[in-house]
């Protein structure tokens, strides 16, 4: 390999790459990533060539975790609640419409829920680019 006809990038903590004619495809996709200002991530408790390391698995679990279980727990308990003390109790429905209307209430708390839980992802998962002076 001839490492003289390629070129040399600096990349983050990593310091100097060889990059040589062969890599054209990889050099490629990486000018347009910097000219889109894409952030090139690494994988889970590994580092990328640009040296950022990526996060731990039980980092990402404990993000997950708790709204997972609220997206499970919260439809099915308040199926449960709504239907006998809601719908029953105080609005006096038989039994049958008052399965359709907590069952829509559910599905309908369910969306707000994965609607928070994308929202999430998407406002904390961005990392704010370093300011540059």
């Amino acid at each position: 390999m001839d490492i003289d006809r390629g070129i040399q990038l600096k990349l983050g903590k990593c310091g100097i790459v060889n990059v040589t004619t062969n890599d054209e495809i990889f050099l490629a996709s990486l000018t347009t990533m910097v000219i889109q200002n894409q952030k090139i991530s690494s994988l889970v408790n590994s580092q990328s060539f640009l040296g950022e390391v990526g996060p731990s698995e039980s980092s990402l679990l404990m993000m997950v975790l708790p709204i997972s279980l609220l997206i499970v727990i919260i439809p099915v308990v308040f199926f449960l609640i709504g239907k006998s003390y809601i719908f029953i109790g105080v609005f006096g429905l038989s039994e049958s419409l008052a399965n359709v209307y907590a069952a829509a209430v559910a599905v309908l708390l369910l969306h707000v829920l994965l609607g928070l839980f994308i929202y999430r992802a998407i406002k904390f998962g961005e990392k704010k680019p370093d300011k540059l002076d």
